[in-house]
């Protein structure tokens, strides 16, 4: 049996409540029309170690925000316009 003590220290039940979040904290942003990672990150601040350390900063959590790091890393490179791009880098040198 499980006991839920906090901060949350079980890789199982801190598996359930990232997926969790990541599941339910995105709509609130959305009926605002912010970001939806805005969303995660203000959710991360506060059940993390710094506010209610709810969720305790482990190797588990580790891993959960390297691996969300790259996805969000890949999904902005795939969303950017390579044209767009290439004009902002080319004004930002014509400046130096």
């Amino acid at each position: 049996m499980h006991s839920f003590t906090l901060p949350l220290t079980d890789p199982v039940i801190i598996f359930m409540v990232v997926l969790l979040l990541v599941l339910l904290i995105p709509i609130v942003p959305r009926k605002t029309k912010t970001p939806s990672i805005i969303g995660l990150i203000v959710a991360g601040i506060i059940l993390g170690p710094y506010a209610l350390d709810i969720i305790a900063n482990n190797d588990t959590i580790e891993l959960f925000s390297n691996v969300g790091l790259y996805i969000l890393c890949s999904w902005q490179g795939l969303r950017s316009n390579s044209a767009s791009f290439a004009r902002t880098v080319s004004g930002v040198f014509s400046l130096v």
